[in-house]
């Protein structure tokens, strides 16, 4: 996935480390918390905002709240490495 590399390089020239798990969910993270914030404009709105995301799919994790306050896709998915 050219994403997932495009992180990691990123990452690894940011940090002189390889990302862990954390680094990954940090990042789908903040992309959700950002990408909404700019479609509803006003913090004040991010609950709503959030409530009306769907399908968000992350480098490691699909977020989608459907109308709800509690993330719809909780499976974090398994990064494959090349040891």
């Amino acid at each position: 996935n050219t994403s997932v590399s495009d992180f990691e390089s990123a990452f690894r020239l940011r940090f002189d480390v390889t990302p862990n798990r954390f680094a990954y969910i940090g990042y789908d993270a903040a992309n959700v918390v950002l990408q909404t914030l700019k479609k509803v404009q006003n913090p004040a709105y991010l609950k709503e905002g959030f409530k009306q995301l769907k399908n968000y799919r992350g480098l490691i994790m699909n977020v989608n709240f459907d109308g709800t306050h509690i993330n719809q896709n909780v499976k974090i998915k398994q990064l494959k490495r090349d040891n």
